[in-house]
């Protein structure tokens, strides 16, 4: 019924289900979540202990994967109006997209993959371990806050205003 006492068995059940009730927030356990999440005007929070529910911040607990590249072009994550993506670490294999923001927000995760950022809204990535090419597609006003970028930043498009504060690190080579 996802409570805590019985929680729901994926991430996308749980945001049909807060939803269908009015909630805005979901509380994911630590663990690997395989597919695609799709969140919009909602609060999904990772790395949840499944014992307490309690959340220590630090190193994400929570996977969500996608590893068939051939399963579609739609990104593993899509962060949309509204949205938050917080406390998840992201990836997914081959040349898709391991996450699409558009007018949401991801913060304390990792995102390695492909990342493309979409037009539309403010999207931001903060307090985050970015281990990809991010490509700024057309979006006029993004944000990266406080992560760590281990790859490549460009912007096509339209892409017009690129908020980098010096709290980012633009660093070469990849995570251990």
């Amino acid at each position: 019924n996802g409570t805590s006492a019985a929680p729901l068995a994926t991430i996308n059940a749980g945001i049909n289900s807060a939803r269908s009730q009015g909630m805005t927030a979901v509380f994911v356990a630590a663990g690997t979540y395989v597919g695609r999440v799709t969140v919009s005007e909602m609060s999904v929070y990772g790395s949840f202990d499944p014992s307490t529910w309690t959340r220590t911040p630090g190193t994400p607990t929570s996977f969500i994967e996608l590893l068939d590249d051939s399963a579609g072009i739609d990104p593993t994550v899509e962060v949309y109006s509204g949205g938050l993506v917080d406390g998840f670490s992201v990836t997914r294999t081959g040349t898709r997209d391991v996450i699409g923001v558009s007018g949401g927000t991801f913060a304390n995760g990792v995102l390695t993959g492909y990342c493309e950022v979409r037009a539309g809204g403010f999207p931001s990535i903060e307090d985050s371990e970015i281990n990809c090419a991010l490509d700024i597609n057309g979006s006029s006003y993004f944000r990266i806050i406080n992560s760590n970028i281990y790859g490549a930043v460009q912007t096509s498009q339209s892409a017009t205003t690129l908020q980098c504060p010096e709290a980012n690190r633009l660093l070469k080579s990849p995570l251990p």
